[in-house]
């Protein structure tokens, strides 16, 4: 009896640990994301967070969150103070206006620890990737929690 539960605890701790480790790797992984609109690139790196349940709620395709600092090279170079904003109204306002945006940009709504509804300005761009993997009709939020410094891009986990 005695070797019976012994086994069952070294069985048990055996098989956490490596649940627990296999849990956090795929929970947690820095990935690096490209997007391209109008012929303007970005690439920055994200963290892809299987948390992340925000989507367009117009498609239901996936959003991915950045902030303005990683976003602001897929716009046209008068645009890029743009979206430092915290309105995110102002926001869609000031870029609708622009030609090259028409279309491009609108609102989704959102919900987060501290703010139980809220806005994101996304804008669409004609290509998005993952990893290298093609991200068909992502858009990309930006969001309202500061620079790149201050902020870690998020992906989310969605199936492909």
């Amino acid at each position: 009896m005695r070797e019976l539960a012994v086994s069952f605890a070294v069985c048990y701790a055996v098989v956490s640990v490596v649940f627990r480790r296999s849990l956090k790797s795929s929970q947690r992984k820095i990935i690096t994301v490209a997007a391209v609109m109008d012929g303007r690139r970005a690439v920055f790196r994200a963290l892809r967070d299987t948390g992340n349940c925000l989507y367009d709620p117009v498609t239901g395709g996936e959003v991915l969150i950045a902030s303005a600092k990683a976003v602001s090279p897929l716009l046209p170079p008068d645009c890029g103070d743009i979206l430092g904003g915290s309105d995110p109204v102002e926001i869609l306002e000031r870029l609708g206006c622009k030609e090259a945006l028409r279309g491009r940009v609108r609102l989704i709504p959102y919900s987060s620890v501290g703010v139980p509804s809220g806005l994101l300005p996304v804008i669409r761009p004609d290509r998005v990737s993952a990893d290298g993997k093609e991200r068909p009709g992502a858009l990309i939020a930006v969001s309202p929690a500061g620079d790149a410094e201050e902020v870690e891009q998020r992906v989310g986990e969605v199936p492909l």
